[in-house]
């Protein structure tokens, strides 16, 4: 221990420029989503994913892949509908490709209905078109579409299954802590969550159900960096009754910042592979989770021991203006 606080890191000193880092960032974000939007994904806007199966053909030659996705495309815009994404899906007898495309019809918002009737259209025309290509031994295309209705309800429980997450995060501190460790911990989940969107708004990462799922992994991977440091201040205010609040948290601090940069370089190198190597669904989930490992190990280390720091001195800044108006008042 001794040794340990010879040479605390001063974290604690530099709120007020961690804070306005964070700011700073979540502020360019919130500014660019005001502008431009976020770049939503079928989950949210709407849309469906044209699932075109050619078996083994499209893995004999590039020359035979592209043929398939220009056939499609092809027969998209004549229906007035684009594909966002196209993804290689399956190997050998079923391979394919996966056109992911928004509710849009001629690039407007369309219903349900118009919407769904071109799919009908492009699937009877391209079972036509593919299966009288040489090599192609059988087609299958399927769609699996969601109208407007469905991506409200995918929105409102997402909001609500955070929400929970975050009450229920919020009653386990304050019982295993106090009320100003819960409330530092609410705030820098909140930031890692922030700061994710406002990353993914600002390079244009598609928000879809991937992202909801990395938001909520990050969560759990915050708070229990968060709930190490606390845990570890608790310990450290026995060992060090006489020092101030903003010492105990550069120590405890100090003590565990190996241990949550190693767990996050482990998790993170993982990570990064599986979005250089991966496909296009691995990487739309690998790049929140790498923003988010990168500011939640921020928020555990820069923000929530600092924050808590100021909560503790206006806590104890009310209860001694009571006690204050206690005395004054017996007099």
């Amino acid at each position: 221990m001794g040794n340990i606080m010879k040479k605390p890191l001063h974290v604690a000193e530099k709120k007020k420029f961690w804070f306005i880092g964070s700011a700073s960032l979540i502020l360019i974000g919130l500014l660019v989503i005001i502008i431009f939007g976020l770049n939503l994904g079928i989950d949210f806007t709407g849309g469906a994913t044209l699932k075109v199966n050619t078996g083994a053909y499209i893995e004999a030659s590039d020359a035979n892949a592209t043929q398939v996705k220009n056939i499609v495309d092809a027969s998209l815009k004549a229906h007035g509908l684009k594909s966002e994404t196209i993804q290689k899906s399956g190997s050998g007898a079923v391979a394919g490709y996966e056109f992911k495309m928004q509710l849009k019809l001629n690039g407007k918002n369309a219903s349900d209905t118009d919407f769904f009737a071109a799919l009908d259209e492009v699937k009877a025309e391209l079972e036509a078109d593919l299966v009288a290509i040489d090599g192609i031994d059988k087609v299958e295309i399927t769609y699996d579409a969601a109208g407007a209705v469905a991506t409200k309800q995918l929105v409102t429980s997402t909001m609500l299954a955070l929400i929970i997450a975050l009450a229920l995060i919020l009653v386990y501190i304050v019982i295993r802590f106090t009320f100003s460790s819960a409330i530092a911990a609410i705030v820098g989940l909140t930031h890692d969550v922030l700061v994710m969107l406002a990353i993914c708004a600002i390079f244009r990462v598609q928000i879809n159900t991937y992202f909801i799922a990395a938001v909520l992994t990050i969560v759990g991977y915050s708070i229990n960096n968060t709930i190490i440091v606390f845990d570890r201040l608790r310990e450290n205010k026995a060992l060090m009754p006489d020092a101030t609040d903003t010492e105990r948290v550069n120590v405890s601090i100090s003590q565990m910042m190996n241990r949550m940069i190693h767990t996050s370089l482990t998790t993170l190198f993982v990570m990064v592979i599986l979005v250089v190597l991966g496909v296009t669904s691995i990487r739309e989930f690998g790049i929140p989770i790498i923003v988010g490992l990168l500011a939640g190990t921020y928020s555990s280390i820069c923000i929530a021991g600092p924050l808590w720091t100021v909560l503790n001195g206006w806590g104890a800044a009310i209860k001694n203006k009571r006690k204050y108006k206690a005395k004054k008042a017996e007099k």
